[in-house]
Parts: structure tokens; sequence; C-alpha cells
């Protein structure tokens, strides 16, 4: 993919200088993937890593613009940037890193046409359903 650098606004040259700085100031760059977090909880991870790490939303244009103007391994990331990503900026030790990720996860309710990043087991058993047409939904 071909990516457009000249004529870019104003506002999206200051994004992409903006994650070359976060590259280039710290030690660890990830790439997280943010589809279906709420906005809530977005806040929530960015509190609970004040002071630890900076979490960079953005554009993956833009993203991949300032992988390709910098000098660094962070460049294997850009094969990644697909979906709704973001970028953690730390200088912490990953897996301390990855443990504070997980404390803020939660469970949250499937939406229509979600995939479930569990396998979902209904156990064999009554019901309340009657039999009939709602065995052919579940299948």
């Amino acid at each position: 993919m071909a990516l457009y650098t000249q004529n870019l606004p104003r506002w999206k040259r200051e994004e992409v200088d903006e994650i070359k700085r976060g590259i280039e100031e710290y030690s660890l760059v990830g790439l997280v993937d943010m589809y279906g977090i709420p906005a809530s909880q977005v806040q929530q991870i960015r509190r609970s890593l004040r002071g630890t790490a900076k979490v960079k939303m953005a554009r993956n244009t833009l993203i991949e613009h300032a992988l390709n103007d910098v000098d660094s391994n962070a460049k294997i990331l850009k094969e990644h940037t697909e979906g709704h990503s973001a970028l953690i900026f730390t200088n912490e030790n990953p897996f301390r890193l990855y443990k504070l990720l997980e404390k803020t996860k939660t469970k949250m309710v499937a939406k229509p046409g979600e995939v479930a990043p569990e396998d979902i087991v209904v156990p064999k058993g009554p019901t309340s359903f009657k039999p009939g047409p709602i065995v052919g939904e579940l299948q």
C-alpha cells in the first residue's frame, strides 16, 4: 500500500511527529488492538498506566507513516496495523506492563455479530426454552 506523504494536513503531520517522538523516547513500543473496548475502559486503562506508559490512539495510516520514518525495530509493527490500533510507549518491563493491562481486563456482554474470544459451552440438560425453532437459532 502506498502511503501519500505529500500535502498532509498540519494536524496529521503533528500526529505523525508525536508518534515518532514516542518511538524515539521510549525503549518499548507496543501495538494494541482497541476494537470493542468502550471509551470508559480506555480512560480507566490510561489512568492506571499514568506515569508508567503512554497510550496513543491514531489512524493506522498515520501510524504507518511514523513507522516508515523512524530507524528502529518498531517498523515490524507496520505489518500488524489493522482494525482499531493504538500504540503504547513505555520504559517499563514488558511483563510488568502486561500484568497492569491484565488487571484492567473485564468481561463484557456480547453484541450481535461479534466473535467470542472464548468458546461458549452450554451444558446438557433442561432449559426454559420449548423444543422447536430456538434449536435452529442456537445451531
